[in-house]
């Protein structure tokens, strides 16, 4: 998802799954203030509506984030964990004895 602000700001790019897009869809249905978004990166981030020009929503099968796509800020180095971290998870997932050693 990106956003783009009235202002001429930094536009905000988030990975977010289908429910959330389906829940600030409808809240943004309504006359509120601020909208919350919770990203995939564990990034909650509060949005004024009246601040909110333009909204891209995108899935993982394009290659781009909105119609600037070219000049976005690359967010993909905030959001990606380290290879190594889901190696961590699956032990603990699966009651490994790898990280007892």
């Amino acid at each position: 998802m990106t956003i783009h602000f009235c202002g001429g700001g930094a536009s905000l790019l988030l990975s977010i799954t289908q429910s959330e897009l389906n829940r600030l869809h409808g809240a943004l249905q309504h006359d509120v203030a601020f909208v919350a978004v919770n990203s995939l990166s564990n990034q909650t981030v509060s949005i004024r509506t009246k601040a909110i020009a333009d909204l891209y929503f995108s899935s993982e099968a394009y290659d781009d984030y909105g119609p600037e796509h070219v000049t976005y800020t690359d967010h993909t180095d905030l959001q990606m964990p380290d290879a190594r971290d889901w190696e961590i998870v699956e032990a603990l997932a699966g009651g490994s004895h790898f990280l007892e050693s």
